[in-house]
């Protein structure tokens, strides 16, 4: 379940209960008033380890606290990329067009580290003897 409004006014739902101000909030999840306060105002947006942050003070789930700072976003994101519904129709039409099963109709992984970082990549020319 995703809380109603913005970050503000559901954080401002749960500091006033308390009786805690913005300040006092910022030093329970060790962030500076003034990070607070950008992300309070949509300058910023929520990294998972800071929702996880709210979730620990808060008790309302880190999936919840980015849901609402995404839904309080995407109406500006969407001005921004007045060709997304380009973008959306043009990745339909290669996850059709891209068939990435084996015959016997599992899927292949996709690894998306580059060879040398594979675990399994060969080691050719480390010291290998």
């Amino acid at each position: 379940m995703v809380p109603a409004g913005t970050v503000r006014d559901v954080l401002a739902g749960v500091l006033t209960p308390l009786h805690l101000t913005q300040s006092a909030f910022a030093a329970i999840i060790e962030v500076s008033p003034k990070h607070l306060s950008q992300i309070m105002h949509n300058k910023i947006v929520i990294s998972p380890a800071l929702a996880v942050a709210f979730e620990a003070a808060t008790g309302i789930p880190a999936g919840a606290w980015s849901a609402v700072a995404i839904e309080q976003r995407a109406p500006r994101l969407r001005e921004a990329v007045p060709h997304l519904e380009r973008i959306v129709v043009a990745m339909e039409e290669a996850r059709r067009t891209v068939d990435r099963r084996r015959p016997s109709g599992r899927w292949i992984p996709i690894d998306p580290r580059p060879v040398e970082h594979h675990p399994v990549a060969p080691r050719c020319g480390r010291g290998v003897s």
